[in-house]
């Protein structure tokens, strides 16, 4: 700014102090000549006096002047993919909420300028939110540091060709247009603007109460141009604190971060707010490959595996084991990040492995089972104690299904080892006696993580409810041994459902490997087994076949919730039990293993509420007293 005369620069000086903003070289040509128009407007004798206003205490001048000197350039929709992002974010970020309780956005767009942003984001979520959720609802807070722009915000007028690029479906109703000598005017209308509030702030002065507050996310767009980099560096520190986790912040698409902790670019200037870094040790390089250790006794097994996952260049086989005792060894030494466990070797059992696998490596365990009778008890109990999921052993006649079911648990569960290890019961801890409505029922679908999700739900139900229909994707000969286990776990009955029984309370009944699952009768009801129906929705039990058939029934009321899982299966199935009156519930993203059946139903509209998975059952009960 050296080229200014000097009473120019000191009043920008006088701005920056006052503001934060921070001016260089390149702004000298845009102040001059503001101040300039400010001096003639004012009728002064020139940029000395103008100077001499400003420094006079007490005079209002100084609002003016960060007004003049601060760019208004703003328009309605500006940036159109960020209220794109939003829009396809709403879905996950309503559910977020939801899991904390909440029933409304809180938004800030810092830096609003004369309000375009926030009647325009106000317009978008109004139209949206109906459509997802009408008991949502949302809060935007819009501030600048210039006051004159606040009150121009709040007063809600506009030039109507300002609205004139804005999507006809988000303006009706929301404004109202002026006829005759001001038909070129309109005005915001109540019902838009008493979702917004507004008011003056500076966005340096890291103790303003804004900065206690909890924002879903922040619009602080196009103002760190005027900061230097320890204005942004503190602005940052204050915004961390005030947008919740996995919450987002938008920057003007001229602006970036080059590195803030605490927040992700996920881009066109958005950035994600993660705690990651802080509460979890592990530190994971996306560019890194998958580090895969085969444990298993034969060495053709081994072979197969080997020559499915050797030409995928996202793994690294970095080593085989021959028994389960070398298998730990080389867990210990290798420190791999996902292991294919065979079950029966010598010296060592893979149950025996998963147990002692130590408690300060994160590695994720596929068994690899016969998928036999006698493997089924104890793969339920690797699962108890940890294992991610289960794969039936190769064959050279089937090896291309098995390569495409070995690669997608591999990746599946190399994703989870970045999830929270909650703590996990073990034994039955409901209460004894509950009373419930008769003509209920509880229906519960999942997937990849559900055996031990259902096996958790049912460890806080009482010994009294009304009967439970589970649908659980599972091979035929494990699914005797699930509901052994759960029944051996649980103070009631939990069995196997056999066609044509009739349904009981205080019993869970468990859709048999391979076999659709759902009930017929009118006042009384019994499972139907059903054999001859191929796939459904690409699974044999399916949850919409239960689903949709529950939904046809009138007699009695039910309950439903949709567990982790992969795919969709359930999804439309729930959609058709909440259209038809019944409480939905889906498992929520932090606690769902694989969060792909409960979201897909979530994106749907299918789920009444989205919950943690210790919080279901208490929700379940409240729903049938």
């Amino acid at each position: 700014m050296g080229s200014l005369a000097k009473s120019y620069i000191e009043i920008a000086d006088v701005m920056a102090k006052e503001s934060g903003a921070h001016f260089t070289a390149q702004n000298n040509a845009m102040i001059k000549s503001r101040i300039d128009k400010r001096i003639v407007e004012l009728k002064l004798n020139g940029v000395d006096e103008y100077l001499t206003l400003i420094k006079k205490p007490g005079n209002q001048e100084k609002n003016a002047l960060i007004s003049l000197l601060t760019t208004h350039y703003t328009f309605f929709m500006r940036e159109k993919g960020h209220f794109d992002f939003i829009v396809k974010s709403l879905p996950k970020i309503i559910e977020r909420a939801k899991s904390k309780g909440r029933k409304k956005l809180s938004i800030w767009c810092a830096a609003c300028s004369k309000g375009d942003e926030v009647y325009s984001l106000a317009m978008v979520l109004k139209y949206h939110l109906k459509k997802i959720d009408p008991s949502f609802t949302f809060e935007i807070l819009g501030t600048d540091i210039c006051e004159a722009s606040i009150k121009h915000a709040l007063k809600g007028v506009y030039y109507w060709k300002e609205l004139q690029k804005v999507p006809k479906e988000y303006l009706a109703g929301n404004w109202y247009r002026g006829s005759g000598d001001i038909s070129d005017f309109v005005k915001v209308s109540d019902d838009l603007k008493k979702y917004c509030r507004f008011k003056t702030h500076n966005l340096v002065n890291d103790d303003s109460p804004e900065y206690k507050e909890e924002f879903d996310f922040v619009l602080c767009r196009n103002v760190f141009i005027y900061f230097n980099e320890a204005q942004i560096n503190k602005v940052m520190k204050s915004l961390n604190r005030c947008i919740v986790n996995k919450g987002y912040l938008f920057l003007g698409l001229s602006e970036t971060l080059l590195k803030y902790e605490g927040f992700q670019n996920i881009g066109q200037s958005i950035f994600f707010r993660t705690d990651t870094d802080v509460n979890s040790p592990v530190q994971l390089n996306k560019s890194a490959k998958k580090r895969i250790l085969i444990v298993d006794d034969s060495a053709t097994v081994r072979k197969l595996i080997k020559k499915c996952l050797v030409d995928n260049n996202d793994f690294e086989i970095v080593g085989e084991a021959v028994d389960g005792q070398d298998g730990l060894d080389k867990i210990k030494e290798l420190r791999p990040d996902v292991i294919t466990l065979d079950i029966n070797m010598p010296k060592m059992s893979g149950h025996e492995v998963i147990k002692r696998l130590p408690s300060n490596l994160k590695v994720e365990t596929i068994l690899i089972s016969s998928v036999s009778k006698s493997d089924g008890d104890i793969v339920m109990r690797c699962l108890e104690d940890g294992a991610f999921d289960y794969i039936k052993k190769p064959s050279f006649d089937d090896i291309f299904n098995f390569k495409k079911a070995l690669t997608e648990k591999i990746n599946l569960a190399y994703s989870s080892i970045v999830k929270s290890k909650r703590g996990r019961l073990s034994s039955w801890q409901g209460q004894g006696t509950f009373n419930f409505q008769e003509g209920q029922l509880i229906a519960i679908g999942a997937s990849t993580g559900g055996t031990e999700a259902i096996k958790q739900l049912l460890l806080t139900m009482p010994k009294q409810f009304p009967p439970i229909l589970i649908v659980q994707h599972i091979p035929p000969v494990f699914s005797t041994a699930f509901a052994n286990r759960l029944n051996e776990l649980c103070p009631f009955t939990v069995k196997e459902a056999v066609d044509g029984e009739e349904l009981k309370n205080n019993t869970v009944y468990i859709a048999p490997g391979g076999i659709h699952m759902g009930v017929i009768g009118t006042k009384n009801l019994a499972i139907k087994l059903d054999e001859e129906t191929p796939l459904y929705s690409g699974h044999k039990p399916s949850v919409d076949y239960l689903f949709e058939n529950l939904a046809k029934v009138k007699s009695h009321c039910v309950t439903a919730a949709l567990l982790t899982g992969m795919g969709a299966d359930g999804a439309k199935g729930l959609l058709k039990l909440k259209e038809n009156k019944s409480f939905t519930i889906t498992q929520d993203e932090d606690t769902s293993v694989v969060y792909g059946m409960p979201k897909k139903a979530f994106e749907l509209g299918a789920s009444c509420e989205s919950l943690a998975l210790d919080k279901i059952t208490d929700k379940i009960l409240s729903k049938i007293k």
